[in-house]
């Protein structure tokens, strides 16, 4: 069963934004995932933290709305993207994909907010 995916967003400080994510990456969760993105976009955060921790299921179409967002990301100026708490599984299937080359892949949080911008 199909958990509707949640996104809430705090303040790490500077311009760098976590996305806590909860429920499954799948269609159902593109308007929400593309809304935050943009609307945090246009506010001027440069660094975005997507923390997997509590996220069950990913499909292939959920991967595809991270790869848009990914590339709306690279057409910005000096905007990064981190992914942090994947399960193994899930950090496999991104490696797989390629996503490393455009984004950063660490295991916590803790890690994603070294280098403040």
């Amino acid at each position: 069963m199909e958990t509707q995916l949640n996104v809430k967003t705090r303040d790490a400080g500077g311009k760098t934004l976590i996305f806590d994510l909860s429920g499954d990456l799948t269609r159902q969760g593109e308007e929400e995932m593309i809304s935050s993105y943009t609307l945090a976009s246009r506010r001027g955060t440069i660094k975005f933290i997507y923390n997997f921790a509590r996220v069950g299921d990913i499909n292939s179409t959920g991967i595809a709305i991270l790869i848009g967002i990914i590339s709306e990301a690279r057409k910005s100026n000096n905007q990064k993207i981190i992914v942090c708490n994947l399960n193994p599984h899930y950090e496999k299937v991104f490696k797989m994909v390629g996503l490393p080359k455009y984004i950063e892949i660490v295991s916590e949080e803790k890690q994603a907010l070294e280098d403040r911008v």
